[in-house]
């Protein structure tokens, strides 16, 4: 890709990702709390399925020069079997988890059952200190010292600022490499930064920050991404080092996807638990909806990623928006046809 490209490209991909902070203020004022968990759970699976197939099929296989050597793509095969490993042991312990939970129910009714009514009765009375008002309301205002709801904001505006440091860092030195590998990028970072920023959004308001302040800072630290971006292209243009970014950028999605959004995704479930084993396994199956899409999605462009061409100079001149109206998929027909248009 030439320069232009690269820098008009990237711009454009961290611009949609740093808009996702605003994702917070536009859409959780219209969204009931029914179809904002709906929508939690699906993206936040998204985010661990994009995560993840972005690290297993595109910076891995760039960080160890996998690409353009393997024309059957042999390693994206194997690739695929390594997604299926961590899948298949995934689905094994929710499975025993389900399992677990409905035998644990069902010996609770039938000590219920047979201890009678007066035991249940005897537990009323500790119903109402739950929800005494001057305890709800304590929780509700948060009394805590000023400074601790202080730090616990800066230390998520913080994180989030590197956070979104090494996804411009990955982004560029992406768009470096190739504009498929930038866009393939970019959609997983996007994926998993709208979750990451309702959820922030959420902590910060709960931490004392009015709506404004909120969004503020939340935008703030997405604008590292920007700084982020221009080092990666500068690494990726002038050294060679976009291998080593590849890598790093590789553990820290394997990080995020494994570790922390998975780790969102099983307290979530653990909550539906506590409403009932139905709301348990819906719960479940949104989270899955999102993960699948997920990484069919990264695996589909890195599986179609010689059919689909953002660069003008894989096609004769005169011909490129003919080939690209005759594509094997509409998007992609049609983005190439746009980006022909253009003259990009």
């Amino acid at each position: 890709p030439t320069t232009g490209q690269v820098w008009g490209f990237g711009v454009l991909s961290v611009f949609v990702v740093s808009c996702c902070s605003l994702a917070g203020l536009v859409l959780v004022p219209f969204l009931s709390h029914g179809l904002y968990h709906v929508l939690l759970m699906v993206f936040e699976g998204l985010a661990v399925g994009s995560l993840l197939g972005s690290a297993v099929f595109h910076l891995i296989p760039q960080a160890f020069n996998l690409l353009g050597h393997d024309r059957e793509h042999d390693y994206l095969w194997k690739s695929l079997i390594v997604f299926l490993g961590i899948y298949l042991f995934y689905l094994s312990d929710k499975l025993m988890r389900f399992i677990a939970d409905y035998r644990q129910r069902r010996s609770s009714q039938k000590a219920v059952l047979s201890v009678g009514h007066p035991l249940t009765n005897g537990c009323v009375p500790s119903e109402p200190k739950v929800g005494h008002p001057a305890e709800h309301q304590g929780h509700e205002h948060g009394l805590r010292p000023g400074d601790s709801v202080a730090a616990v904001a800066w230390m998520v505006i913080f994180g989030d600022g590197m956070h979104n440091f090494i996804d411009g860092l990955s982004i560029g030195a992406a768009f470096s490499e190739s504009l498929l590998a930038g866009a393939s990028i970019s959609v997983a970072v996007v994926c998993e930064e709208f979750p990451h920023e309702l959820g922030d959004f959420a902590v910060l308001l709960s931490a004392g920050m009015s709506t404004r302040q909120a969004v503020a800072y939340n935008f703030l630290s997405a604008l590292t991404c920007f700084l982020g971006l221009g080092v990666g292209i500068l690494v990726g243009d002038f050294t060679q080092g976009a291998p080593h970014i590849f890598a790093l950028a590789a553990g820290m999605f394997l990080y995020i996807s494994l570790v922390a959004m998975m780790g969102e995704l099983n307290e979530a479930l653990e909550a539906a638990s506590g409403q009932g084993l139905l709301q348990s396994v819906r719960v479940f199956l949104l989270q899955n909806v999102g993960i699948i899409v997920g990484v069919a999605l990264l695996f589909l462009m890195a599986k179609y990623s010689e059919k689909i061409d953002f660069e003008p100079g894989a096609m004769p001149p005169g011909v490129r928006i003919t080939a690209a109206s005759m594509g094997a998929g509409t998007h992609s027909g049609d983005s190439r046809a746009v980006f022909g248009a253009v003259g990009l």
